[in-house]
């Protein structure tokens, strides 16, 4: 298993779009990422919206089991500073995609414990195929 590849890549989406148009902007984009690929629908959080420290806040979510599966690309995809809110998006996507055959999430999202930190962030774990 090669290096892990993280990337922060938070859409500049207005501030008064409508919830249902947030869900159909992170759609296409994980769409677009995954496509042919198995992947892991996460959230995390950090201090601030610095990618810096959002990559560091993924490197924490990087464990034995996304290991195991072969993940080396992790992506931030949105941000916010609600618990509820990052909650509720994450929920929504793994919901979206759990038919579809690539997701390796085994349970629905807002499943650990609550963070002091200020930025929530979901994120795509993506497994990617070996460059030639």
């Amino acid at each position: 298993m090669g290096e892990v590849n993280y990337e922060v890549n938070f859409p500049e989406l207005e501030a008064n779009l409508k919830f249902d148009e947030v869900m159909k902007h992170l759609h296409r984009s994980i769409s677009a990422y995954t496509r042919g690929k198995e992947f892991y629908i996460g959230m995390t959080s950090g201090p601030s919206t610095r990618e810096d420290d959002v990559k560091r806040a993924m490197k924490t979510r990087y464990d034995a089991s996304k290991k195991s599966k072969g993940i080396n690309r992790m992506i931030a995809i949105f941000k916010t500073s609600s618990e509820q809110k990052c909650e509720k998006v994450e929920t929504e996507l793994i919901e979206y995609y759990d038919d579809y055959d690539g997701l390796l999430n085994e349970r629905g999202g807002g499943g650990g414990r609550e963070s002091s930190k200020p930025w929530k962030y979901v994120y795509i774990a993506i497994q990617e195929p070996p460059k030639e």
